[in-house]
């Protein structure tokens, strides 16, 4: 698969920067200029990675990467043509540069003329007149460039001329004791391409196409493209034997840019080739009629590319940039950051920001929640309270934070928790849920009991027990909680006053006689548990009715008699 080899993960990597780039070209400008630096670079993508693999496989001794070089080529020749056909265009102008085509065979067909007169120069008989009429022929041969200045008529001209002189030599017999030469100078001069001369050294029709245009009829136009193409496919089996990449150069020639579209998708590079190309022909509006874009949707292919890079847990950051241009993009990714594996909590962390980016709370809240559940079951309150916390979730907080107060009312100490330092340092988070709140207030109880500030301690829980915003199950732990204020010995520890002993003998007959919540089946021993209250409460009223008659009723002045 294209997202699991080295070589391959290169390529998607790099064309990921220049599809952003093909993305914020400044408007207003004409962008075709950049598109084609970008194109070249996508090329450029695409041959390094082949050569990269044709190394391996040289250092390897091995074939492993024979079928991709071959995918990758053929990918590299249909996006040359195109960019050659639909990129590189000249404004105003319906030619194109011909000397694009891949010469396969010798440095003539190549059209690489300056080199074919140097090995010719090297040749023993190089000093003969034949060889140097033809080093005079090929210095002189006539290229067409639509930026020389010269107009086509003008170039038909002076090709037809040159071409004139060179039949002339070879009816001199001047070339006839040359087989060599000659074969070259019939190449040359002939003003129809001669496809028995060219099958030997061109191995397919569009290397033949290539070399028959480039020295017959360099001023080709585009529409006629299409039958010069089949005149060469009859010489290689017809119709009948072209394959995908035949097809989808044929349909290229034929300026069908919606079936090539469709056969690049065909192709093995699991959309890369159809999504980066189809994207800078839409760009240069090589798209711009309905009857042109008939079923091209790239916007499905991004979605589709898109989707398939989310699938990795190294591309599906690169994944995101392409469903970003998705009209559906962001329901794209919403499922797709769903269901990436939270393998730790850097790449949660990393899920999270992205989603928080686009705008994504719901990921943000779901991933939040799978991490918060996790840490629950590890029995880990603080991680769980601190997932709650990221995601702002005041749902998840309370639930949390019932957890916490349930383990709380089983008898779980501060110590096996080991929350409440934590909740301390929550600042106003803690305002996020009113459990959480209550469980804040709560530990914060706790803590002053330990710093033996036993005043403000029973002031804080005797004012959490009249509000009544604890659950009902929690109710008989803040009453328990409130024993050392209600028993009377010889710690410095104060007893409540009459008014807040009332408070907690006003819970109490409520809790006893609910039971609609089950209280009493939820903890062992309530019965005894709230006896033990029953009395200590009934004892701290006693002693605070007299402690306080005490220190109400007036001095008696006493009057002695004699």
């Amino acid at each position: 698969s294209i997202l699991y080899d080295p070589e391959l993960r290169k390529l998607i990597n790099q064309s990921n920067a220049t599809f952003i780039a093909s993305r914020n070209i400044p408007k207003g400008a004409d962008p075709r200029k950049r598109l084609l630096e970008l194109s070249r670079e996508h090329r450029s993508c695409i041959r390094n990675c082949i050569e990269n693999m044709q190394t391996r496989m040289h250092l390897g001794n091995t074939d492993v990467y024979n079928d991709w070089v071959d995918v990758l080529d053929n990918v590299d020749h249909i996006w040359h043509l195109c960019e050659l056909l639909h990129l590189d265009v000249v404004p105003g102008a319906e030619l194109r540069f011909p000397e694009y085509w891949n010469m396969v065979v010798g440095l003539l067909i190549e059209g690489r003329f300056e080199a074919c007169r140097a090995l010719l120069r090297l040749h023993s008989d190089a000093e003969t007149p034949p060889y140097r009429d033809v080093e005079i022929i090929l210095r002189t041969i006539p290229l067409f460039s639509v930026n020389s200045g010269i107009s086509v008529p003008e170039f038909t001209a002076r090709w037809r001329a040159w071409k004139s002189s060179i039949r002339s030599k070879i009816d001199s017999g001047k070339f006839a004791s040359r087989p060599e030469l000659l074969k070259i100078m019939k190449l040359l001069g002939s003003e129809e391409p001669l496809f028995s001369e060219l099958k030997p050294h061109c191995s397919t029709w569009y290397h033949m196409l290539t070399a028959s245009l480039l020295l017959t009829e360099q001023t080709v136009k585009i529409h006629d493209l299409t039958y010069h193409a089949n005149q060469c496919i009859t010489h290689y089996g017809g119709v009948p034997s072209l394959k995908l990449l035949d097809h989808t150069l044929l349909a290229l020639l034929n300026s069908d840019l919606a079936t090539v579209v469709k056969k690049l998708q065909l192709t093995a590079d699991g959309g890369w080739c159809a999504v980066h190309l189809t994207n800078l022909l839409t760009l240069a509006g090589a798209f711009c009629s309905p009857h042109k874009s008939r079923g091209v949707d790239l916007d499905a292919m991004l979605l589709e590319y898109g989707q398939l890079l989310m699938s990795s847990l190294s591309f599906w950051q690169v994944g995101l940039t392409y469903l970003e241009y998705c009209a559906n993009g962001n329901e794209a990714m919403r499922v797709s950051l769903i269901d990436l594996p939270l393998i730790s909590n850097d790449v949660a962390l990393r899920i999270i920001s992205v989603a928080k980016d686009y705008g994504l709370d719901d990921v943000v809240k779901s991933v939040c929640r799978i991490l918060c559940h996790k840490e629950l079951k590890k029995g880990s309150f603080p991680g769980a309270l601190t997932w709650t916390l990221v995601a702002e979730d005041s749902e998840m907080a309370g639930r949390v934070a019932d957890q916490v107060l349930q383990s709380f009312a089983r008898g779980c100490s501060e110590v096996e928790l080991g929350c409440v330092k934590f909740i301390d340092n929550l600042g106003r988070s803690v305002l996020l849920n009113p459990r959480l709140t209550f469980l804040s207030k709560y530990c914060e109880f706790q803590t002053l009991y330990e710093n033996k500030s036993w005043e403000a301690a029973a002031e804080l829980l005797v004012r959490l027990i009249e509000s009544k915003v604890s659950p009902k199950y929690f109710w008989l732990t803040l009453l328990s909680d409130a024993m050392p204020f209600l028993q009377r010995s010889s710690t410095p520890i104060p007893s409540l006053s009459h008014s807040q002993t009332m408070i907690l003998l006003a819970c109490l007959e409520e809790l006893t006689m609910d039971v609609a919540d089950n209280i009493v089946e939820s903890f062992p021993n309530f019965n005894q548990k709230t006896h033990t209250l029953r009395i200590a409460i009934a004892n701290n009223l006693g002693s605070a009715l007299l402690k306080e008659s005490s220190s109400t009723q007036p001095n008696f002045v006493t009057i002695e008699c004699e």
